[in-house]
């Protein structure tokens, strides 16, 4: 059996953590903490209620179905749980790719260097768009942020995901941040991906 002693003393001596070779002994007969055993005890549930309902709840359902049962539990506890163990609630529908870059498009490199900071009102843009599901089909959304305030200022639903649906979401936004007084937007970086409709 190889000696802890030189361990102990390279622990205490060159990283500053005191540790004796009855304390090293000690720790190994202490057994699970109680965290542990609680943490093995909810997983054997969590998965017993996941394997039941055909492999499909989410946190919030499993959260729910342990909640019925008498269990007190926290959500985020169940959330970490389940991601310990790899149990994934099911995703209707499929995902929807909307950055598809032009390959062929030119485009300048960004000016905000992944810094979404801004000292004041229209001085730096973020821009983007996302799908809705509904039960006509699926529709998607331009929107414009002022990166100070945080809000949307301008915005565009449309069918088709093109250049149009964008551009529509960038005049509102011109149109209504415009200064008063000023007829441009003088100094303002609009921050955008290089999603096709962009570039």
């Amino acid at each position: 059996m190889r000696r802890i002693e030189p361990i102990c003393e390279t622990l205490t001596k060159d990283y500053g953590t005191p540790m004796s070779p009855s304390c090293y002994h000690a720790f190994g007969k202490c057994g699970k903490s109680a965290r542990e055993v609680e943490d093995e005890r909810l997983s054997t549930k969590i998965a017993a209620v996941y394997a039941a309902n055909y492999n499909c709840y989410g946190v919030r359902k499993i959260w729910h179905a342990l909640l019925n049962e008498g269990e007190t539990v926290a959500r985020c506890t169940a959330e970490r749980l389940m991601r310990r163990n790899g149990l994934r609630g099911v995703v209707r529908g499929k995902m929807k790719r909307t950055t598809i870059a032009d390959s062929n498009a030119d485009f300048t490199e960004g000016l905000v260097k992944r810094e979404f900071n801004a000292p004041e009102p229209d001085k730096l843009r973020a821009a983007d768009f996302t799908y809705v599901s509904t039960r006509t089909g699926r529709c998607y959304v331009a929107f414009i942020t002022d990166v100070y305030a945080g809000r949307i200022v301008g915005c565009n639903v449309s069918a088709r995901m093109d250049r149009d649906m964008v551009i529509a979401a960038f005049k509102m936004a011109v149109h209504m941040r415009k200064p008063a007084g000023c007829s441009g937007i003088a100094n303002l970086i609009h921050h955008n991906d290089k999603g096709s409709q962009y570039t």
